[in-house]
């Protein structure tokens, strides 16, 4: 039994333990007298020595010398006690709630592989944006109607690859080879001839006339050729079909599929043109095309290049599967139904 003064009493008092951290390696002192506070000893790493075990008279002096001890009062120790269980307690792992079928409830951005209701809907959104090419799914893989089978990368996190799905730039330059022309003379043969801004400029743009390309971009070009005030970032275009590489990659461009278009190069901004590029640093996003033709866009299926960290402003292309995929997601994640 140790003893611990308490306040003017000789009442055997049981030292406070956190075993197994506490040892008997410590001595009591306190920086005033015990007629005013009430100390309980702190756990080593401190250098002490074990008290002998006789009664302390009430007026005792302890010695004022920090080196050889330190104190915490009472309320100090029941206040570090409550934090550390209370933080044990928020700690513990909890089991998730259940999720309905098909739907996303709660996402682990931090696992290595993707989420399997992510790469279902990933999935489904192509099967359903590409019916005359693709006529199902199985786990990471796409299957077309050829019998032939595409197999996906999910070797990367959810947060990665919904990143990449939701801006339009998951690489499958195998699958649209399939679909737009596997090279140049394929591709070229698929093109068909679409007027842009009919009503105002009248140019004709060669666009891809598989999957509703071209249906789609003739939309847009309705709906913009009644709106004047916009007509400056739309005309001239600055190209449609090139067969090339993206700058600097060997990845097949949109370009050269003939889904993608660049609006006017004057009010466009591209990472490359930054002046933070050019000094070795990172580009800081600029843009000048309206929201309001992004909208339009993107209602039919485009994507914008204003949305990729290494942003193209002045560029848009089709790419409706990313629509689906985005509805799905939104309605998902919020739990609707």
């Amino acid at each position: 039994m140790r003893y611990l003064p308490a306040f003017q009493t000789h009442i055997p008092v049981k030292p406070f333990s956190l075993a197994p951290f506490a040892t008997p390696t410590y001595e009591i002192c306190a920086q005033k007298t015990l007629r005013t506070l009430r100390y309980f000893p702190i756990i080593p790493p401190f250098p002490t020595k074990l008290p002998p075990k006789q009664q302390i008279p009430p007026n005792h002096r302890f010695p004022k010398n920090p080196k050889t001890c330190t104190m915490i009062p009472r309320p100090l120790w029941i206040s570090l006690i409550l934090v550390t269980l209370l933080t044990a307690a928020c700690n513990q792992p909890r089991e998730a709630p259940p999720s309905p079928p098909g739907r996303l409830t709660h996402l682990k951005f931090n696992q290595k592989t993707v989420h399997p209701l992510i790469l279902e809907a990933a999935a489904k959104s192509f099967v359903r944006a590409y019916p005359q090419h693709l006529k199902g799914y199985a786990p990471n893989t796409l299957i077309l109607h050829d019998g032939s089978q595409l197999r996906w990368n999910p070797s990367i996190s959810s947060a990665h690859f919904h990143a990449l799905m939701s801006a339009g730039r998951l690489s499958l330059a195998e699958f649209f080879k399939k679909v737009y022309g596997s090279n140049e003379a394929e591709a070229r043969q698929k093109l068909k001839t679409v007027n842009w801004l009919p009503k105002n400029k009248g140019i004709h743009l060669v666009f891809s006339g598989e999957n509703g390309a071209a249906e789609a971009l003739r939309a847009v070009s309705q709906v913009l050729d009644t709106l004047p005030q916009y007509h400056k970032y739309l005309s001239p275009c600055s190209g449609t079909f090139n067969w090339r590489p993206i700058s600097g990659t060997r990845v097949p461009s949109a370009h050269s599929f003939g889904i993608a278009i660049d609006l006017n190069s004057q009010y466009g901004d591209y990472w490359r043109w930054a002046p933070e590029f050019r000094e070795g640093k990172t580009p800081v996003f600029r843009n000048r095309i309206p929201l309001e033709i992004v909208d339009i866009f993107e209602a039919h299926g485009f994507v914008w290049g204003g949305r990729w960290p290494h942003y193209d402003t002045m560029h848009f292309e089709y790419r409706p599967e990313v629509k689906l995929y985005n509805e799905w997601f939104a309605t998902s994640i919020f739990h609707q139904s």
